[in-house]
């Protein structure tokens, strides 16, 4: 069994996490939009260090989401 890692999003991860959401879309509809664009990444990386809002991401020991 593989060990995961529960963190906060990184500036880092834009491109592999918009590469993600793109391609489950479907999965996601019609319960959240997800960002799709570099500044959606950016305003939902804003949002998540907001005091009153936190966002994680799970990811495998290689820190792929």
């Amino acid at each position: 069994m593989e060990n995961i890692i529960i963190r906060a999003p990184k500036i880092e991860d834009k491109a592999h996490f918009l590469q993600a959401m793109q391609q489950s879309q479907l999965l996601h509809y019609p319960w959240i939009k997800a960002p799709l664009t570099v500044e959606e990444y950016d305003d939902y990386l804003l949002r998540s260090q907001q005091p009153n809002q936190k966002s994680f991401f799970v990811c495998n020991q290689s820190h792929d989401i």
